[in-house]
Protein backbone atom coordinates (compact mmCIF):
# COMPACT_ATOMS: atom_id res chain seq x y z
CA UNK A 1 0.00 0.00 0.00
CA UNK A 2 1.15 3.49 -0.80
CA UNK A 3 0.27 6.25 1.64
CA UNK A 4 -0.49 9.29 -0.52
CA UNK A 5 -2.86 11.01 1.94
CA UNK A 6 -4.62 13.07 -0.72
CA UNK A 7 -8.20 14.18 -0.10
CA UNK A 8 -10.26 12.96 -3.05
CA UNK A 9 -13.85 13.60 -4.09
CA UNK A 10 -15.35 10.70 -6.04
CA UNK A 11 -18.46 11.81 -7.91
CA UNK A 12 -20.13 8.53 -8.84
CA UNK A 13 -23.70 7.27 -8.46
CA UNK A 14 -23.12 3.54 -9.04
CA UNK A 15 -22.45 1.66 -5.79
CA UNK A 16 -20.18 -0.99 -7.34
CA UNK A 17 -18.01 1.71 -8.93
CA UNK A 18 -17.88 3.50 -5.55
CA UNK A 19 -16.63 0.30 -3.88
CA UNK A 20 -13.97 -0.27 -6.53
CA UNK A 21 -12.83 3.34 -6.10
CA UNK A 22 -12.72 2.90 -2.32
CA UNK A 23 -10.54 -0.20 -2.67
CA UNK A 24 -8.13 1.48 -5.07
CA UNK A 25 -7.97 4.99 -3.61
CA UNK A 26 -8.24 4.38 0.12
CA UNK A 27 -7.11 0.80 0.69
CA UNK A 28 -4.33 0.65 -1.93
CA UNK A 29 -3.21 4.27 -2.24
CA UNK A 30 -3.96 5.59 1.25
CA UNK A 31 -6.11 8.53 0.18
CA UNK A 32 -9.04 10.00 2.09
CA UNK A 33 -12.16 9.88 -0.05
CA UNK A 34 -15.57 11.54 0.04
CA UNK A 35 -18.34 10.33 -2.25
CA UNK A 36 -20.98 12.44 -3.98
CA UNK A 37 -23.75 10.54 -5.76
CA UNK A 38 -25.22 13.53 -7.63
CA UNK A 39 -23.96 16.64 -9.32
CA UNK A 40 -25.73 18.84 -6.80
CA UNK A 41 -24.09 16.96 -3.93
CA UNK A 42 -20.69 17.36 -5.61
CA UNK A 43 -21.11 21.11 -6.02
CA UNK A 44 -22.02 21.49 -2.35
CA UNK A 45 -19.10 19.32 -1.21
CA UNK A 46 -16.64 21.31 -3.35
CA UNK A 47 -18.00 24.55 -1.88
CA UNK A 48 -17.58 23.20 1.68
CA UNK A 49 -14.24 21.34 1.37
CA UNK A 50 -10.80 21.54 -0.18
CA UNK A 51 -9.88 18.55 -2.35
CA UNK A 52 -6.59 17.42 -3.85
CA UNK A 53 -8.39 16.00 -6.88
CA UNK A 54 -11.90 15.17 -8.12
CA UNK A 55 -12.85 12.06 -10.09
CA UNK A 56 -16.04 12.96 -11.99
CA UNK A 57 -18.45 10.47 -13.56
CA UNK A 58 -19.99 11.92 -16.70
CA UNK A 59 -23.39 10.23 -16.37
CA UNK A 60 -24.93 11.46 -13.12
CA UNK A 61 -28.65 11.22 -12.28
CA UNK A 62 -29.31 14.96 -11.96
CA UNK A 63 -26.64 17.09 -13.66
CA UNK A 64 -24.17 15.64 -16.15
CA UNK A 65 -20.51 15.61 -15.13
CA UNK A 66 -19.51 18.08 -17.84
CA UNK A 67 -21.91 20.70 -16.45
CA UNK A 68 -20.72 20.02 -12.89
CA UNK A 69 -17.09 20.53 -13.99
CA UNK A 70 -17.98 23.77 -15.81
CA UNK A 71 -19.79 25.05 -12.70
CA UNK A 72 -16.84 24.18 -10.45
CA UNK A 73 -14.51 26.08 -12.79
CA UNK A 74 -16.79 29.15 -12.84
CA UNK A 75 -16.90 29.16 -9.03
CA UNK A 76 -13.09 28.91 -8.69
CA UNK A 77 -12.43 32.39 -10.06
CA UNK A 78 -9.90 33.46 -7.43
CA UNK A 79 -8.71 30.12 -6.12
CA UNK A 80 -6.25 27.45 -7.18
CA UNK A 81 -8.20 25.14 -9.54
CA UNK A 82 -8.76 21.63 -8.24
CA UNK A 83 -7.79 18.99 -10.81
CA UNK A 84 -10.82 17.17 -12.25
CA UNK A 85 -10.47 13.77 -13.88
CA UNK A 86 -13.40 12.44 -15.91
CA UNK A 87 -14.59 8.88 -15.35
CA UNK A 88 -15.96 7.48 -18.57
CA UNK A 89 -16.79 4.23 -20.29
CA UNK A 90 -16.40 5.98 -23.66
CA UNK A 91 -12.77 6.42 -24.66
CA UNK A 92 -13.16 8.30 -27.91
CA UNK A 93 -11.68 11.56 -29.17
CA UNK A 94 -15.01 13.41 -28.93
CA UNK A 95 -15.45 12.51 -25.25
CA UNK A 96 -11.93 13.64 -24.43
CA UNK A 97 -12.41 16.97 -26.21
CA UNK A 98 -15.73 17.62 -24.43
CA UNK A 99 -14.10 16.88 -21.07
CA UNK A 100 -11.22 19.27 -21.73
CA UNK A 101 -13.60 21.98 -22.98
CA UNK A 102 -15.59 21.65 -19.75
CA UNK A 103 -12.42 22.37 -17.75
CA UNK A 104 -11.40 18.84 -16.82
CA UNK A 105 -7.70 18.02 -16.76
CA UNK A 106 -7.77 14.44 -18.01
CA UNK A 107 -9.91 11.35 -18.13
CA UNK A 108 -9.76 7.74 -17.05
CA UNK A 109 -11.63 4.77 -18.39
CA UNK A 110 -13.92 2.75 -16.14
CA UNK A 111 -13.42 0.54 -14.29
CA UNK A 112 -10.63 2.44 -12.59
CA UNK A 113 -7.31 0.68 -12.22
CA UNK A 114 -4.68 1.11 -9.52
CA UNK A 115 -1.80 2.20 -11.77
CA UNK A 116 -3.96 4.65 -13.74
CA UNK A 117 -5.13 6.29 -10.50
CA UNK A 118 -1.61 6.39 -9.10
CA UNK A 119 -0.26 8.01 -12.29
CA UNK A 120 -3.03 10.63 -12.37
CA UNK A 121 -2.69 11.44 -8.67
CA UNK A 122 1.08 11.92 -8.98
CA UNK A 123 0.60 14.09 -12.08
CA UNK A 124 -2.30 16.30 -10.96
CA UNK A 125 -3.16 16.10 -7.26
CA UNK A 126 -2.44 19.13 -5.16
CA UNK A 127 -1.45 19.04 -1.51
CA UNK A 128 -4.03 20.56 0.83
Amino acid sequence: MRNLKYKILMVEDIKVAQKVAMLVLTDELGCNMDIAETGAQALQMVADNSYSLIFMDLGLPDIDGLTVAETIRKNEKNSDPVPIIALTAHRDVGSRERCLEAGMNDFIEKPIKLEDCYRLLKKYARRN
